[in-house]
């Protein structure tokens, strides 16, 4: 987590000192035109609380089937849903989407993915408004995702006894948060 900070406080230093371009700002503005309203928000969010209780719903089912399945694979994937480690997550979540915006910055952002300073950086007011807007967007994605991500890895260490998750725990619990709130990268998302 000190180093999601550090590395994001890293990269709105140099953002800053990057001028956005005109198109830039017309971009930004019609982001903001089209997702900085009310109901926006609440369906980003709404949909998570679905797309969370689905998912909930669909370990249930699984659960049995994966016990099957692993007498040939050896190996437990799904469990039923840990609402404590779901609750833990959208705290944790909620946390860090605060902290983020107090601070200025962006921890769930990549350098090499585009990481840069809102476009309206230099303008008080505009600025303002892109941070706000990219905090509500993010306090209706980050929350679910930290549930997503701690109940996978919650299950698949208990269900296959280790105390320390693998790589590929790790990995795949990350996939599992990214994919509970549609944010997985897809070719066809990638075309798009």
């Amino acid at each position: 987590m000190e180093e999601d900070i550090l590395l994001a406080e890293v990269n709105k230093v140099i953002s800053n000192k990057i001028p956005s371009s005109v198109m830039d700002k017309i971009d930004s503005f019609r982001y903001i035109n089209m997702l900085f309203n009310p109901k926006t928000l609440i369906k980003n969010a709404g949909g998570n609380v679905v797309n969370t209780t689905m998912g909930n719903l669909r370990d249930i089912i699984a659960t049995p089937i994966d016990k099957l399945v692993s007498r040939k694979t050896g190996e437990r994937t799904v469990g039923l849903p840990n609402l404590k480690e779901q609750a833990r997550g959208i705290v944790d979540g909620v946390k860090t989407v605060a902290d983020d915006y107090k601070r200025g910055i962006d921890t769930s952002r990549d350098i090499k993915e585009g990481g840069k300073a809102g476009a309206f950086k230099d303008v008080p007011v505009m600025g303002e408004i892109e941070r706000l807007l990219s905090a509500g967007l993010k306090m209706g994605d980050v929350p679910f995702y930290e549930a997503a991500k701690n109940n996978y890895l919650a299950n698949v260490m208990k269900l296959n006894g280790v105390d320390t998750p693998t790589p590929k725990m790790i990995e795949d619990a990350n996939q599992a948060g990214l994919e509970a709130t549609f944010q997985q990268q897809t070719g066809l998302g990638n075309a798009i």
